[in-house]
C-alpha cells in the first residue's frame, strides 16, 4: 500500500464511516475494498463530484446515508490528498 492508499483510509475510516466503526481501530481496514475505486476515478481526471457519485454507490451498498453535505467535504479531501500525494 502506498501513501496515497493509506492517507485515504484514514481519511474514509475517520471522517466518512458509514458504518460507523470508526471507534475500533482493529477494522481500519474495512473500506479497503473501495479505495482502488476511488484512485481510478482521480488518475482519470475525475472530478469531485464524481468521487461523490462513488461514495453514495458505496453507501447504498451499505444501506447507509452519511449525507450530501459529507460526502461533498470527503470528495474534496480525497482530491486534495490525491494532488498532494501524486506530486
Amino acid at each position: 500500500m502506498n501513501a496515497l492508499f493509506l492517507s485515504i483510509r484514514e481519511l474514509l475510516f475517520d471522517q466518512w464511516d458509514p458504518l460507523q466503526v470508526g471507534d475500533n481501530k482493529n477494522v481500519i481496514d474495512e473500506y479497503d475494498q473501495y479505495i482502488p475505486r476511488f484512485i481510478e476515478i482521480m488518475e482519470n481526471g475525475g472530478s469531485s463530484g464524481e468521487l461523490e457519485v462513488a461514495l453514495l454507490n458505496v453507501e447504498m451498498a451499505l444501506r447507509a446515508n452519511i449525507g450530501l453535505e459529507k460526502r461533498q467535504i470527503i470528495s474534496r479531501k480525497m482530491m486534495e490528498l490525491f494532488n498532494i500525494h501524486r506530486k
